[in-house]
């Protein structure tokens, strides 16, 4: 069951500092995405911590397909990497990270031919 948005938002200053540490939703699991909350904007669990960042759609798109673009021509030289998309969230040890329009791009070693992302891969 997907968790319920949180029932009110409050203006901030332009000052403030992001990320922002929000208090996790009753029922939360970093490892079960359903647990999440649903707002506009990005999260990640860090340090066992939930941080919010506004969204910043516009400006991500043209980042992620510049970074693409180089990390594209980058392994063209070096075949035993994997250069994946901002398709998909991460876990990294105990800090998980997810967000609508996933991760950024990354370069990963390759574990073989027939490995298409790490995600996928049984080594």
């Amino acid at each position: 069951m997907a968790a319920e948005p949180y029932s009110e938002t409050i203006p901030v200053p332009a000052s403030v500092r992001f990320p922002v540490e929000l208090e996790p939703p009753e029922g939360f699991r970093p490892e079960e995405p359903a647990s999440w909350p649903r707002i506009d904007g990005r999260l990640e669990w860090v340090g066992g911590r939930l941080l919010y960042m506004p969204p910043c759609g516009w400006i991500q798109q043209g980042v992620s397909v510049s970074v693409v673009t180089v990390l594209g021509q980058w392994q063209e030289e070096r075949p035993d990497f994997f250069v994946g998309g901002n398709e998909a969230g991460m876990i990294l040890g105990a800090d998980v990270r997810r967000r609508p329009s996933g991760t950024s791009p990354t370069a990963w070693p390759s574990c073989g031919s027939s490995c298409r992302s790490r995600a996928t891969c049984s080594s």
